[in-house]
């Protein structure tokens, strides 16, 4: 397809003892392997077709050898999306559709889709003074998430616009609870300048959900854990949170965060259970400011001993747990809630 678009003398092998060799070239550099130091991508290489034809027929026409190279970087730049794409895609079809609702299973999917083949879709965020109202009150911001990484790309992406405005409060519901009330009065909640507002999951009438604490997450048997945290301390919940993203700016708990995932991969991955509140309950150690259980009501995913008249007082409730109501191993009790 490149002889069609190419002009005759674009390739001219001005390095080469015949323009006959020029072929054995390429074929060459397409055929030989990647060293190890090699980077593949970068600002430079051809994002598609049209781009690399544009590139080779500029005033620096390049000779056979870097013409294999450019090829080369592109046409494996482009493998591994391709790859890439092919692993979310089979890790969406047949782990993350067992577990999200059907929606947010496809819109990854196209998202996935998207990333990989358009490559206006891999553009950096505009600039601030671009970026558009995203609500009509700005006093509001909330963020939908889900358990995969995708959705979670798409809460970060949401974190960054919503720090480019001048209000800075961002309630987080996950994709997997139901609102029940007005959520309104949550921006009145005084933080005390903590950046997380949480529910707590050690103190209430459910002994089975609220019953958790540092030591049920975390390792402490590792002398690193033990050394920093408290077994005892109080856990808290993920799902529904207030985030005060201008008192965020002023801690380190990003670098923290990073601090301490590296550390667990130091440690063979030893120094909490599987799951993504126990990183979050060191990241933001220090940090939580208690809010009100009757914000957030957990376990209707794993257990089934809810009583109707808790979740009916209940503003949020949430199936934190494996059966997901949408799913056959849903409670039958608690599945009516969701639909």
């Amino acid at each position: 397809c490149l002889g069609k678009k190419l002009s005759p003398g674009v390739l001219r092998g001005r390095n080469l003892q015949s323009a006959s060799a020029v072929p054995q070239v390429i074929y060459q550099i397409l055929e030989e392997p990647f060293g190890r130091d090699e980077i593949v991508g970068g600002p430079d290489i051809p994002q598609t077709l049209e781009e690399f034809v544009d590139s080779i027929k500029g005033s620096n026409r390049p000779d056979a050898k870097t013409f294999a190279i450019k090829l080369k970087n592109m046409i494996t730049l482009l493998e591994q999306r391709t790859r890439t794409a092919k692993i979310q895609e089979y890790l969406y079809r047949h782990v993350a559709s067992s577990s999200i609702p059907k929606n947010l299973h496809c819109l990854a999917l196209r998202l996935a889709h998207e990333h990989a083949t358009n490559a206006a879709a891999r553009l950096q965020l505009p600039v601030p003074e671009l970026v558009p109202t995203l609500v009509n009150n700005s006093y509001y911001h909330f963020v939908l998430a889900s358990d995969n990484i995708l959705a979670a790309s798409v809460v970060a992406t949401s974190l960054v616009y919503n720090s480019l405005r001048p209000e800075m409060v961002v309630v987080f519901l996950d994709d997997d609870l139901v609102v029940q009330s007005d959520l309104s009065p949550l921006w009145e909640i005084d933080m005390n300048g903590k950046v997380n507002g949480a529910v707590e999951t050690c103190r209430g009438t459910d002994k089975f959900v609220m019953s958790k604490r540092f030591k049920n997450y975390l390792n402490f048997s590792h002398p690193l854990i033990s050394k920093n945290f408290d077994p005892n301390e109080c856990a808290w919940a993920y799902g529904m949170n207030i985030f005060d993203l201008e008192a965020w700016r002023k801690t380190n708990i990003s670098e923290n965060y990073h601090y301490w995932l590296e550390e667990n991969l130091k440690s063979d991955l030893s120094l909490w259970h599987l799951g993504t509140l126990p990183p979050g309950l060191i990241a933001f150690h220090g940090h939580v400011h208690v809010i009100d259980p009757f914000w957030h009501m957990l376990g209707l995913g794993y257990q089934e001993n809810t009583s109707a008249a808790d979740v009916e007082r209940a503003a949020v409730v949430h199936f934190n747990g494996r059966a997901k109501p949408w799913l056959d191993i849903a409670f039958p009790e608690l599945k009516k809630l969701w639909t």
